[in-house]
């Protein structure tokens, strides 16, 4: 958002210079109550690098700066909870257990309650 941005002063200039890109960071960790290393330093400049390009690309809305831009994707997935190769394991396991001989050539769903009638 906007009030992230403007909290935070201008992303554009941080990617310009050492000294405020490391402010920028230094302001984030506070904020956000991180604590500061290289590995993360090089993650937030990367995410400071999408959030440029893609205000730039999309004037209509803007992206700001959240306590997701130090992180990895791995962390990301992890803390959003979504652990898409479980997902993918667990639809190719199932489907392996269906054979078309399993499949009515009819069925009234009805009778079983799934649906009522009009």
């Amino acid at each position: 958002s906007s009030g992230i941005n403007a909290e935070y002063g201008a992303v554009n200039a941080a990617l310009e210079s050492p000294g405020q890109l490391l402010s920028l960071y230094q302001q984030y960790t506070v904020k956000e109550g991180k604590a500061k290393s290289p590995q993360r330093l090089a993650l937030f400049r990367t995410t400071l690098k999408r959030i440029v390009e893609g205000n730039a690309k999309h004037p209509t809305w803007t992206q700001g700066l959240n306590k997701f831009a130090d992180m990895t994707l791995e962390e990301k997935r992890s803390y959003l909870g979504l652990n898409a190769s479980r997902v993918h394991s667990t639809l190719s396991s199932n489907s392996n257990d269906l054979s078309e001989d399993d499949i009515p050539e009819s069925k009234d769903w009805r009778t079983e309650g799934k649906v009522t009638g009009v």
